[in-house]
């Protein structure tokens, strides 16, 4: 059998709970993460995202102020770009033709290299470099 309520009662709690004031141990934790928090937004060059005044980034710790992001302004690429003028080098072209000197050193490596394989070492993570007259003992 279950229990009823009398009409225009119920169970659920709908009253808000009032906010303590907050100890001088308390302030000294939030002031101390106020301080980390608003240096690390200027590390992250996040200066919109301070908080002007312990008071406001407690509020908004215990919940009484609610975040707008209306106050803080987007970053955009126009922000992000540097002010100075930087010279612009293009990258190395893979598809150009090289002098000799690069062409005859490309050629020497792929010598060197192709007398040697890589492989796992024995019940290890690493892997390693082995002669090719070696790979029959790489798994002992």
């Amino acid at each position: 059998m279950t229990m009823h309520l009398a009409q225009g009662l119920s169970t659920l709690n709908t009253r808000k709970k009032k906010k303590k004031a907050i100890t001088q141990r308390e302030y000294d934790n939030y002031l101390v993460a106020f301080r980390k928090y608003n240096k690390e937004c200027r590390r992250n060059h996040r200066h919109s995202m301070q908080y002007n005044s312990v008071e406001d980034y407690i509020a908004y710790c215990r919940g009484e102020l609610k975040f707008d992001a209306s106050k803080f302004q987007q970053r955009t690429v126009k922000t992000i770009q540097r002010s100075r003028e930087e010279k612009e080098y293009p990258s190395l072209q893979s598809n150009k033709p090289m002098s000799g000197i690069d062409a005859k050193w490309q050629m020497e490596k792929q010598q060197i290299s192709s007398t040697y394989t890589i492989a796992p070492a024995y019940n290890k993570g690493a892997y390693q470099v082995v002669p090719k007259n070696e790979i029959k003992h790489i798994g002992k």
